[in-house]
């Protein structure tokens, strides 16, 4: 094997142009042999060359195509635009889109941009934003991102207040109520912070744009988090999870904790017009996406198989929370004492 490997390394470099032939003629046999010298040599030859490799390329199987169409976003020269357009006519792949929406002429690209879905649609979108002619399709952008979009470059269009509003209520519902994943948030280690409904991604995207176009609407909006988040920090849930955290090895799970709670409150506290007949349960929305966490000594975990746990306080403002929260599950609650439950 070394032998082989000395005898390759010192073989002389054949003729681009006759490795371009063999790749091409796919009853050459050589095919395979001429496709891994080129890939090889691609980086070191000439930009003339280069574009007859990827043009090429571009005709041959799958995963070549793919490799092709990657190096032209990265090297866009406008020679390319009629082979990426036969391409683009035949084949509505990701690689080729992505292609289209980021390089092709703004004429073609806002003639094809209804083909384009997800990310390809939101690269055009940023392209064509500054032509009228083109109309934005809400239904492929995320709410938060139309926001931005809107905001930084047509702000004459930007929703009005009610609609804004009702943007942010709806991020809220559909991070709250989401089973599959968790929103993207970041809490810090020191036990006075947790998370609420501003600390949830889309949620505060949506909300630094409508602040900078509508701050009357986020301001509405900033009261209503600052009632959710009064709740959250009086909860039981929240003062049982912080008096078990005892160091910082326990950051994700404290961030985990503080994220579910989170969501179960910023639900509760939603108004029931956001709300849809379908959602999950209170329940399920602060235990199932929970890790099962293993019970310990040190510290007491949520019991998956049980209704949400809530401590005992004496205060009149803990205890109104409790009746509330209570009224709205119309579920029993286990009322566990703080003191007698360390261990």
């Amino acid at each position: 094997m070394k032998q082989k490997s000395l005898q390759y390394n010192g073989r002389r470099n054949r003729p681009i142009a006759t490795l371009i032939r063999w790749y091409s003629d796919k009853k050459s046999g050589k095919v395979s042999d001429a496709r891994q010298e080129i890939k090889r040599r691609f980086g070191g030859l000439d930009w003339s060359q280069q574009k007859k490799v990827l043009r090429a390329f571009v005709e041959g199987s799958n995963e070549d195509r793919r490799w092709a169409l990657r190096k032209m976003y990265l090297m866009w020269d406008k020679s390319f635009a009629d082979i990426v357009a036969r391409h683009w006519s035949q084949s509505l792949d990701n690689d080729c889109a992505l292609v289209v929406a980021g390089r092709m002429p703004e004429a073609y690209l806002l003639e094809h941009v209804a083909e384009l879905d997800e990310l390809p649609y939101w690269l055009a979108c940023q392209r064509l934003a500054l032509n009228r002619d083109f109309v934005i399709d809400r239904s492929k952008v995320p709410p938060a991102d139309y926001l931005w979009l809107v905001g930084e470059y047509r702000p004459d269009e930007f929703p009005p207040s009610d609609e804004c509003l009702g943007i942010l209520f709806g991020l809220v519902h559909d991070c709250c109520t989401n089973l599959n994943q968790l929103p993207l948030v970041e809490v810090f280690i020191h036990d006075e912070l947790f998370a609420g409904p501003m600390n949830m991604e889309e949620v505060a995207h949506a909300y630094w744009s409508i602040r900078q176009h509508r701050p009357d609407t986020a301001s509405a909006f900033e009261l209503w988090c600052k009632q959710v988040n009064h709740v959250i920090e009086t909860s039981e849930e929240h003062e049982l999870m912080t008096c078990r955290l005892d160091d910082y090895d326990d950051l994700f799970w404290f961030n985990e904790e503080n994220v579910h709670i989170a969501c179960k409150y910023a639900y509760l506290l939603l108004d029931d017009k956001y709300k849809k007949p379908d959602d999950p349960s209170v329940k399920d929305i602060l235990e199932l996406r929970r890790p099962h966490w293993e019970l310990s000594p040190e510290r007491i975990r949520f019991d998956m198989s049980m209704v949400p746990i809530y401590v005992k306080h004496p205060s009149y403002e803990q205890q109104e929370v409790q009746q509330r929260v209570e009224q709205r599950l119309n579920m029993p609650m286990e009322v566990v004492n703080l003191k007698n439950s360390r261990r």
